[in-house]
C-alpha cells in the first residue's frame, strides 16, 4: 500500500486456500494454482473528514483442466475481470456505507457466479470456458439516538448470464438464480458494555431455467424469513 495525502493506493497479488473457485474437479484451488498467474487486485481509497471511498479492480485467470478426458494436453484458460466501487459515511450519530460489485466468477468469495464451458473442440475435447457475470449492490445504514441504535440492511445480486452460448457444463454457485434480495432491519440496545440485538431478514431467490447465454427465465421468487436475537458484552 502506497499513501499520497487523502489517497491509498493497494496492489495485492494472492492464491486461494480455503476459498476456492468450482470446475471439473470440484472445489479446489488447483484452477488458480494450474494458472501459474496469482490473483491479481488493485485498488484506489480516498478518505477525507467523514467520507472514505474508492474502487478497485480484480483479475483471476483460471486453468480448468491440463489434459482432457483422452488425455489431449489442454492448456485451457479462462481471464476473469471483477470490478468494485464502495463509499462510507460516517458522524457522530449518523453511518452509511454502500458498495456495488460487478463479478465473474466471484464464487470463491462465497458469492453467486462461475463459469461454464463455451466450446468444445470434437476430436481433441480441449474446452473453452466462459464467465458468469453478476451485478450486485447493498446500502447499510445505522443511526445512534440515545441508548439505541436502529439500523437497515438493503442488498441486490442479479444474474446476467454469459458473453457466449454455454453448450456443456457450468461449474458455479446460483446459476440458476435470475436475482436475489435482501431486508433486513436491526435494532440495537447498548447500556455500558452490553448490547441487546433483534433482526428480521426476509431474503428472495427468484429460481428459473437458463438460455443459452445462461440467463434465467421464467422464474419464481421464493422467500425465507428469520429472526436473529443477539447479546454481547465488551471488554
Amino acid at each position: 500500500m502506497h499513501k499520497a495525502g487523502k489517497f491509498n493506493f493497494v496492489a495485492v497479488a494472492s492464491s486461494q486456500r480455503d476459498y476456492v473457485n468450482n470446475g471439473p474437479e470440484g472445489n479446489t484451488s488447483v484452477y488458480m494454482r494450474n494458472s501459474v498467474v496469482p490473483n491479481l487486485h488493485g485498488q484506489v481509497q480516498y478518505s477525507y473528514k467523514s467520507i472514505f471511498a474508492g474502487a478497485a479492480i480484480d483479475y483471476k485467470m483460471l486453468s480448468p483442466r491440463l489434459t482432457t478426458d483422452s488425455l489431449y494436453v489442454a492448456n485451457e484458460r479462462l481471464n476473469c475481470l471483477s470490478y468494485s466501487g464502495f463509499i462510507s459515511y460516517k458522524s457522530d450519530r449518523l453511518s452509511i456505507k454502500a458498495q456495488y460489485i460487478y463479478g465473474q466468477a466471484l464464487n470463491d468469495h462465497l458469492m453467486m457466479g462461475g463459469f461454464g464451458v463455451s466450446d468444445t473442440d470434437p476430436e481433441t475435447n480441449r474446452r473453452e470456458y466462459s464467465p458468469l457475470n453478476f451485478h450486485s449492490i447493498w446500502l447499510n445504514t445505522a443511526l445512534t439516538t440515545g441508548k439505541w441504535q436502529p439500523s437497515l440492511l438493503l442488498g441486490y445480486t442479479s444474474n446476467s448470464g454469459s458473453n457466449e452460448n454455454i453448450t456443456g457444463p457450468v461449474y458455479a454457485r446460483g446459476a440458476d438464480i435470475g436475482y436475489v434480495y435482501r431486508i433486513a432491519p436491526m435494532i440495537t440496545y447498548v447500556t455500558g458494555k452490553f448490547s441487546l440485538m433483534a433482526e428480521i431478514e426476509y431474503t428472495v431467490a427468484a429460481y428459473g431455467t437458463n438460455d443459452l447465454n445462461y440467463k434465467v427465465v421464467n422464474s419464481s421468487e421464493t422467500g425465507n424469513l428469520r429472526v436473529g436475537l443477539g447479546a454481547v458484552y465488551s471488554f
